[in-house]
């Protein structure tokens, strides 16, 4: 909503023709010095109701007992585990539990009626809704809530569709860049193995052993580059490269790496591959001209 309103419990069931399985109001929660000192700086306060007491959503574990219902009760952060009451809009709530968000406050939706204000209403129904469906129920809440925007499934779908282009975008130039850089250097590394491998044909080795001896090359050099990355990656990855991710909050584990070594790996060997047959292919008079080369 573009302004906080009084709301009623005729608001929360206008899309009950939709099968609703949980309405939740909130609103931004001004919190008195004595209390905001207690949490996180960066966080964002919010008091919040439940129509059903979120008995359909989590089945058996309402979030407050039924007999308690009417009573001014409230779930705090457990960075307030210390009160046994707190007071808002002149209220007195006696606190019933803690939530593990240190910006969730939640009270029983008769209490949030009577004392708050909403400037967000979400509706959350138990299938999704149809190209149709929808556009009925955004018609329903405009004429129930004209200074409201309204944010439908589809609006989250466009918003989802073109950030995940952009990802996917970005995520591509990067793959390619150091696809290709990749590439480049082993191919030098190619270049100097040949003048090796050349060397121990000369010197009378089996095709069979220095198709083996590449096959190690490459393994040993590729989980050399990869140990060395990984220790980079992880020294430096607070202060440098979570600041460079194009998405926050990523935690790699440890099969995201080992992911990362055995692409390096099948890289490395499909890059060989062209290499190890011209050797095959060859004699050793060719690979002696083109070591002379």
């Amino acid at each position: 909503m573009k302004r906080k309103e009084d709301i009623s419990a005729s608001d929360l069931t206008v899309l009950d023709n939709f099968k609703i399985e949980e309405v939740e109001v909130s609103t931004g929660l001004d919190l008195p010095p004595e209390y905001r000192e207690n949490l996180p700086d960066q966080v964002l306060p919010r008091i919040c109701a439940y129509r059903d007491n979120f008995e359909n959503v989590s089945s058996g574990s309402p979030i407050f007992e039924e007999n308690s219902l009417s009573d001014n009760l409230i779930i705090v952060p457990k960075e307030l585990s210390n009160l046994t009451s707190i007071r808002f809009n002149g209220i007195e709530f006696s606190v019933a539990g803690y939530s593990s968000s240190p910006e969730v406050f939640v009270v029983p939706i008769d209490a949030y009626t009577d004392n708050f204000q909403a400037d967000t209403i979400s509706y959350l129904c138990f299938d999704p809704l149809s190209d149709k469906e929808v556009k009925e129920a955004e018609s329903i809440l405009k004429n129930r809530f004209p200074a409201a925007a309204v944010l439908s499934p589809n609006n989250a779908k466009d918003m989802d569709k073109k950030e995940d282009s952009v990802a996917f975008i970005k995520v591509s130039m990067l793959y390619v860049t150091s696809l290709f850089s990749f590439l480049f250097l082993f191919r030098c590394m190619i270049d100097q193995s040949q003048h090796e491998l050349t060397i121990y044909a000369l010197l009378g080795a089996k095709k069979i052993t220095i198709m083996k001896l590449l096959l190690w090359e490459v393994i040993v050099l590729s989980v050399s580059a990869f140990l060395i990355a990984l220790a980079i990656h992880m020294i430096f990855y607070q202060s440098f490269f979570s600041q460079i991710n194009i998405m926050d909050n990523i935690e790699y584990s440890v099969g995201d790496y080992a992911f990362v070594l055995l692409t390096t790996l099948l890289l490395s060997v499909c890059a060989a591959v062209p290499f190890a047959y011209t050797c095959c292919r060859s004699t050793v008079a060719q690979m002696k001209r083109n070591y002379n080369t």
